[in-house]
């Protein structure tokens, strides 16, 4: 449910109830508040988040895991700089979020996490994000007074000094995407191509925050009109984690809600190997496949190299756009698992189907039209 009043405030939400042989519960989704004062926006709930190029993973935040409960403060578009800004930054975007981990965790329970992103594109066909959050406080840890928090920003990791109030759990991210046009007269599969990277790094080195100790990448390669064809499109995206990321030695549980890592999937010296092939029947019906190929590691501190879970699919997806205001989805995959729930020797096959119906009312009756974006 989407509502809005005078373009000023608005609100969603969006519960689910999930019924299957293991499964009946439920839980909510989306709900927040939102506020807008020229370019700011203002928004207080649940909502999630996606940093990154990335289409089936991010090394800092996605929508892996239930979105955290939040502040956020970011623009509302993008904004420019002014006097020669303009030109070396050229379109800006940047959000700052401060939120909460759950009760159920094994450490430092109800932990803070905050986070930032910056976005600019200076030149047309080139994009850069840099992002970083961190975990802090929580129950049974020194603790902070609400207008200390922004003092975790600049402490570091400082060896020895795990246990101030200050201390936090650092992740950063570096992404670029480049956008190449007319390339077909090189690359005759193509007309256009994107190119992106999607660097994550966990710990740093030195008493810094910045300098990064083993890293982990998603690239990823996507055509928009492949061998030529507007209506055909492609897409192929790696991604391998390191040793260190999404753990701590602190905050044990990992980087983590709910049991889900809040950012790529495939967890702590995971892999994942991606490919989506989408074709336009008509200018109504949409077709796409995909196949995965995922080794799934532990976050928990100590289990880096424990047994991982292995899981294959192979999805086909149908989206028909009925009119403006209405658009049906139905997907299906077949799920091949091993070592499931990283118990050895565990092996599941599962076929999943989901539909979908999007009605979006009309401002005439007083519902405002909710801006989304596509699916990640």
């Amino acid at each position: 449910s989407w509502f809005e009043a005078g373009g000023i405030v608005a609100g969603y939400v969006q519960p689910e109830y999930q019924i299957g042989e293991d499964t009946n519960r439920g839980q909510l989704i989306e709900g927040y508040l939102k506020a807008r004062a020229g370019f700011v926006e203002l928004v207080v709930g649940r909502e999630p988040l996606w940093w990154g190029p990335g289409f089936h993973g991010s090394m800092l935040v996605s929508n892996n895991a239930v979105a955290l409960d939040m502040v956020r403060l970011r623009t509302a578009n993008q904004i420019t700089l002014p006097w020669i800004f303009a030109d070396l930054f050229g379109p800006l975007k940047f959000e700052l979020f401060f939120g909460q981990l759950e009760e159920e965790r094994s450490f430092y329970p109800r932990s803070k996490v905050t986070g930032a992103r910056l976005d600019l594109s200076p030149l047309p066909w080139l994009e850069i994000g840099f992002a970083r959050t961190i975990v802090f406080d929580g129950d049974g840890r020194p603790k902070p007074h609400w207008y200390e928090w922004p003092r975790v920003w600049f402490f570091g990791n400082k060896e020895g000094k795990e246990v101030s109030k200050y201390a936090g759990d650092n992740r950063f991210q570096l992404d670029v995407s480049v956008r190449l046009a007319n390339v077909g007269k090189y690359v005759p599969i193509t007309r256009d191509a994107e190119l992106y990277l999607d660097f994550g790094w966990d710990d740093t080195c030195c008493g810094t925050f910045y300098w990064p100790l083993k890293p982990g990448p998603i690239v990823g390669v996507y055509l928009p009109n492949l061998f030529g064809s507007p209506d055909t499109t492609f897409r192929f995206e790696y991604s391998n984690s390191s040793s260190f990321q999404f753990t701590q030695s602190v905050w044990q549980d990992g980087y983590t809600r709910k049991g889900q890592v809040i950012s790529h999937f495939e967890g702590t010296v995971g892999e994942d190997w991606f490919f989506r092939l989408t074709q336009r029947l008509n200018p109504q019906i949409d077709v796409g496949i995909e196949l995965d190929l995922a080794r799934i590691g532990r976050t928990e501190k100590g289990l880096e190299f424990s047994t991982k879970e292995l899981k294959r699919y192979f999805g086909v997806d149908v989206s028909y756009q009925h009119s403006p205001t209405l658009s049906l989805n139905f997907a299906g995959r077949l799920e091949w698992a091993s070592n499931l729930g990283f118990v050895p020797g565990r092996q599941e096959i599962n076929q999943v189907y989901a539909a979908t119906v999007t009605y979006a009312f009309e401002s005439t009756i007083g519902a405002g039209k909710r801006a989304t974006a596509p699916l990640k």
